[in-house]
């Protein structure tokens, strides 16, 4: 109990403020938030400590340790075998035994005491009905029957023995078929790696080793592509891991169930993923090309390198066809893509030590309707200036806006020179340090092409409400006025819509305070006696709380 006091130490030197008579809210600035932050971390440890203290002690029993079990590892079907489980336990331990079987049978021992600190021992048999390979677990436990070991609360020990009953069959060694010597592989490139027997077997894996002055070293773990023998593309460790080109390479396989391995017969090479070569180009470029409406033709045009044959493949549109990889370039006639993520034109190019792709994507240029649906700002912005331009008043305001059967938009004006390209969907934030017209343009087609609408926003500026010339404490009465419905015409509410969002309100008011004085934050003000009061409150709810727990201790 003392330590939890000790660590009380600062809860009870708040525990000083007295209670009875409230101290008065002085006419100064209190830290309030730091103070409330303050009694929360004091409430949080206080529940810490009391969560402590309500935590029930969990017994512990003497450790118990399996030395060793004795018994067959082989046995006929139906032959009773028998075990017998060494025990070293503390003098007086009352000890008790269970046995998993491994054939979903389970067996319980009654409480047996130790004499004296030397190994004790219990006798058990069982019988197999089942020829197979059984795993027997055998328990000790201290204080109760604990199947699952270990258990949490008590000591327990266990200890496994395999069991073979019945006649088994040598199983087939495990023989590496692919790569076996003298293949060339291209990285990057699918290849298989199969083995027998059970060439599907999802427990063997595969490991890349080399051999260097006599010795083999394992590069690392094969990475397999897909699934089905082992697909390799060249990963080692881990996807991206691209082995080193060259010879001298081979690959052991070990089975994880079995523990067989074996290795390549001879070493195979593998070849840079650059080997096979397929550059595929659209009237001349990479892609994205774009399609005009009704459709265009179009020249295809490519280099390759290592391969016999290519064939090209317009997708969603069936276009397709095989030629020589040594001929040049060829045309075709691409049809408008009426899917707005449009499609792309595949090429792809075999070898006898494999093949490569390539692909250009293609992009509608539709002259179907382009329409700009929002074009905003929040807040709404306004550039608010005195009469003799002293002092300025620019809030940050967001911009967005929205279209639809548009490949690209821009927009232009303001703080931005010259373009600068958006999505179809996108905002901006601005700060408009002076009356500005933005235009915002959306295109039909991507890279600012094909049919455009376009859309203006100008931010204006705002003079002083009653038009005298100045901004002053005058214009904040009228604001006011016109906010309570007071003394107000209705020119003086026109000019007291400062932010012009046809209304006169809370708004209005807050431009036109930070216009003509600062913000000040005020010592005795009303918002800041309620925060303290509140804090107070808290910090005596505090105090009562730990005053009770006290008590009950």
């Amino acid at each position: 109990m003392k330590k939890y006091l000790a660590t009380l130490g600062l809860v009870m030197v708040v525990g000083v403020i007295p209670l009875a008579r409230p101290t008065p809210v002085m006419a100064q600035t209190v830290d309030v938030t730091a103070l409330y932050a303050l009694i929360q971390s004091l409430q949080n440890q206080l529940q810490a400590l009391l969560n402590q203290l309500n935590q029930p002690s969990v017994p512990r029993g003497p450790s118990v340790v399996i030395n060793n079990v004795s018994g067959p590892n082989s046995l006929s079907v139906d032959e009773t075998g028998t075990w017998r489980v060494n025990v070293d336990a503390p003098a007086g331990t009352n000890l008790n035994y269970s046995v998993d079987w491994g054939d979903q049978k389970v067996i319980v021992a009654g409480a047996v005491k130790s004499e004296n600190k030397i190994q004790t021992s219990a006798t058990f048999t069982h019988a197999y009905t089942s020829p197979g390979t059984y795993t027997a677990k055998f328990i000790v436990d201290n204080g109760i029957v604990c199947i699952q070991a270990p258990c949490s609360t008590h000591s327990s020990a266990q200890a496994s023995v395999t069991v073979v009953v019945g006649n088994t069959s040598i199983p087939v060694p495990l023989t590496v078929r692919t790569p076996n010597g003298g293949e060339r592989w291209v990285l990057k490139s699918n290849h298989v790696i199969s083995w027998s027997p059970n060439p599907h077997s999802d427990t063997v894996e595969a490991y890349l080793e080399k051999m260097i002055d006599g010795q083999f070293y394992t590069v690392g773990k094969v990475v397999p592509s897909a699934k089905g023998s082992i697909r390799w593309e060249g990963d080692v460790d881990r996807y991206g891991d691209l082995s080193a080109p060259g010879n001298g390479y081979y690959i052991r396989l070990v089975d994880t169930k079995t523990g067989q391995q074996d290795r390549s017969d001879r070493s195979f090479t593998l070849l840079p993923q650059d080997y096979i070569k397929v550059d595929l180009k659209v009237n001349g470029s990479d892609g994205p090309i774009e399609i005009p409406a009704g459709g265009t033709t179009v020249k295809l045009s490519w280099t390759s390198s290592n391969v016999d044959s290519c064939s090209y493949e317009v997708a969603d549109q069936g276009g397709r066809g095989g030629f020589e990889p040594n001929r040049s370039d060829f045309e075709i006639f691409i049809k408008d893509p009426m899917n707005r993520d449009g499609m792309a034109v595949y090429m792809d190019c075999k070898g006898e030590l494999g093949h490569r792709g390539d692909a250009v994507s293609i992009k509608s240029m539709t002259t179907r309707q382009t329409r700009i649906n929002s074009f905003t700002a929040s807040p709404n912005p306004r550039v608010v200036k005195s009469a003799d331009n002293s002092s300025s008043l620019n809030v940050n305001t967001i911009l967005s806006w929205s279209a639809s059967g548009a490949g690209s938009c821009k927009l232009v004006g303001g703080r931005f020179t010259g373009e600068k390209d958006q999505t179809t969907t996108g905002s901006v934030t601005i700060t408009p340090l002076y009356p500005t017209t933005y235009t915002l343009t959306c295109y039909a087609g991507a890279n600012r092409s094909g049919q455009a609408t376009s859309a203006t926003y100008t931010v204006r500026t705002t003079s002083d409400v009653n038009n005298d010339g100045q901004v002053n404490a005058i214009d904040l009465q009228i604001v006011s006025n016109c906010i309570s419905n007071t003394n107000c015409t209705a020119a003086q509410r026109v000019g007291a819509d400062i932010n012009k969002d046809a209304s006169v309100n809370a708004s209005d008011l807050e431009i036109i305070q930070l216009l003509i004085m600062p913000p000040q934050l005020g010592a005795d003000s009303t918002n800041n006696q309620n925060q303290t009061a509140t804090v107070l409150t808290s910090l005596r709810s505090l105090l009562t709380s730990i005053s009770d727990w006290l008590g009950a201790r």
